[in-house]
């Protein structure tokens, strides 16, 4: 069976969200928002949008049991296609969170932590319009991306080629770890379909 197309992309646009670090912020540091808070975010998200580096892999499995591979995720009740992808933001956010953290800064490391957040979910969500712009038939909707973890996150990697955009895994965490693997599910169209979600995907700390 031949292996599907896996498509690379780079540089593509991500522009972190002040609200949505902000609500990062408080979920799960407990952080409240200030006005000084939001202003130290404005300018942390405009300064670090010019470090990133993103880039993504993607292939589709038609429904086939003998052309999809098992091993990286079970195959989603009802699905007709199952899209296989692979994104990050680079490697430079990480090193700035190394440096506050050397510096024992705190709370900006939980700001670029939360923004990162922020900026893999825009990276994912733009990956899921991508491809339903790509789809091959308007009677098909999509699932909300679903994130591959531990053991099955190699075999999906080296399924998509994915060292290609300088994503690899090593002792079980993603190299860089602002990156992340995750399936999307093709359906058969209804008449609402789903959106996907503002909070799709987590870094792993």
């Amino acid at each position: 069976m031949t292996a599907p197309l896996i498509t690379k992309i780079r540089k593509f646009k991500i522009t972190p969200k002040s609200q949505g670090i902000l609500r990062h912020l408080k979920n799960f540091y407990g952080v409240k928002p200030t006005d000084d808070l939001e202003k130290i975010v404005d300018r942390a998200a405009a300064d670090t949008q010019k470090i990133f580096t993103p880039a993504a892999v993607y292939a589709t499995y038609p429904s086939d049991p003998q052309a999809f591979p098992p091993s990286f995720t079970a195959w989603p009740e009802g699905a007709m296609d199952l899209s296989l992808c692979a994104v990050t933001l680079g490697a430079a956010l990480e090193e700035e969170c190394r440096k506050l953290q050397a510096r024992d800064e705190a709370l900006h490391v939980q700001i670029l932590e939360s923004l990162g957040q922020d900026a893999l979910n825009q990276a994912v969500q733009f990956l899921h319009r991508l491809i339903e712009e790509q789809a091959r038939t308007e009677e098909s909707e999509f699932d909300t991306p679903e994130r591959i973890e531990g053991e099955r996150m190699a075999p999906a990697l080296t399924a998509l080629e994915a060292d290609r955009a300088g994503i690899t895994v090593h002792d079980g965490n993603l190299n860089p770890r602002f990156s992340c693997v995750f399936s999307i599910a093709w359906k058969p169209a209804t008449r609402k379909s789903k959106k996907p979600s503002s909070e799709t995907v987590r870094v792993a700390r």
